[in-house]
């Protein structure tokens, strides 16, 4: 595991004061991960970060680790092992099973199949940042972000968060700067842009980074469409793309960034995952605070 995210998606923290890193240890001890037993198709709970700790915490930066268990059981092998049992009984007894029996045998069926599935684990980091009262799920949609914050609300008793918000909606400012044929510096487009119409189901395109300042997009944009995810640089540092819907993903850091650290002994993996993280967190914050503010600010709660 990398603390280098993948994917971000940003939270404003209304009230800091709901995590108290004396305590924080003991509220995600108490849903810690365990196992799926034989006859549980899903788990989810807490995970060291690294080492044992649950929580890895630099000053105001605590970062926590979502681990998630799913058994696999495709539905073709299901069905056939329905069918398999209903021909059986069917034979043995002369007639066809009404509905109930068929789904009471889907249900004894997957009950069987359970203990013999395979399992798929996926880890998913959580950056709480009480200095900037932001909250930082690597994960790439929203649903899956809400799910895991869902559990952080339970283990802490509140978690007063709302989805990051622009004043002003990211597709007009980027809208502008296409027309314009100018970003603000240091950004520059890195590897796409996507456009999509108003009216849904009106059609989406997408151009290369040698189309998007091309004449054709400024036509498509001036003739009514938005700009729906782009393709961003900053500083030659940090790579990403952005949605109208401010979802951060497929964000690459430089070699320069994720080798600065090489002087730190493989044998020790436990400072060299806390030098990356304060690394990252760093280097994130500052990316996020320009783009912040070459997209117009957050907006102002009262």
């Amino acid at each position: 595991m990398t603390p280098f995210f993948k994917n971000a998606q940003v939270y404003s923290l209304r009230n800091p004061a709901v995590f108290n890193t004396q305590e924080i240890e003991a509220q995600l001890a108490a849903y810690s991960f365990k196992p799926c037993s034989a006859q549980c198709r899903s788990s989810s709970g807490w995970m060291p970060v690294i080492g044992s700790a649950l929580a890895l915490i630099q000053e105001n930066h605590i970062l926590v680790n979502f681990h998630h268990e799913e058994k696999l059981l495709p539905s073709t092998v299901i069905k056939d092992e329905v069918a398999k049992r209903i021909k059986k009984i069917e034979a043995e007894q002369g007639r066809r099973l009404r509905k109930t029996e068929r789904d009471s045998i889907k249900d004894e069926a997957l009950h069987a199949l359970l203990p013999r599935a395979f399992s798929r684990f996926k880890s998913t980091l959580v950056w709480i940042d009480l200095d900037n009262h932001r909250v930082v799920v690597n994960a790439s949609s929203p649903r899956q972000a809400e799910n895991i914050l869902a559990l952080l609300r339970r283990s802490l008793g509140s978690l007063p968060v709302v989805p990051f918000t622009l004043e002003s909606p990211m597709s007009l400012t980027i809208k502008q700067w296409i027309l314009e044929q100018s970003l603000p510096k240091p950004f520059n487009v890195s590897d796409m842009v996507r456009l999509c119409g108003v009216i849904e189901g009106s059609g989406k395109v997408a151009y290369t980074k040698s189309e998007i300042l091309s004449d054709e997009v400024s036509t498509n944009i001036e003739s009514g469409k938005i700009v729906a995810a782009i393709g961003l640089d900053w500083s030659e540092r940090i790579s990403f793309k952005i949605d109208d819907g401010l979802s951060i993903s497929s964000i690459k850091f430089s070699d320069i960034l994720t080798e600065k650290n090489n002087d730190i002994s493989r044998e020790e993996p436990e400072i060299r995952f806390d030098a990356d993280f304060l690394l990252f967190r760093s280097e994130f914050n500052l990316m996020f605070e320009g783009l912040v503010a070459a997209l117009g600010g957050e907006v102002k709660y009262d």
